[in-house]
């Protein structure tokens, strides 16, 4: 997948409130401690578990239901 393809589908992610991105002033990605706190930069997935609330009458919406196979014979 190209990156820009990655980057538009990492944004309607945001857009839609599934993820955060917890961008550092110089837009790399990484990890700091201070004493017992840690600040982590990059995407946030925190905001999953409300989401997967919201989005599972959805999801149900697409799983295949089962086919019957015809009859042998």
């Amino acid at each position: 997948m190209p990156c820009s393809t990655m980057r538009r589908h990492l944004g309607n992610l945001v857009e839609a409130g599934v993820i955060l991105r917890r961008d550092s002033p110089n837009g790399k990605r990484y990890q700091r401690k201070f004493g017992g706190v840690a600040q982590a930069f990059g995407f946030d997935l925190s905001p999953c578990p409300t989401c997967s609330r919201a989005f599972s009458p959805l999801l149900i919406a697409f799983v295949p239901k089962p086919q019957r196979s015809p009859p042998c014979g």
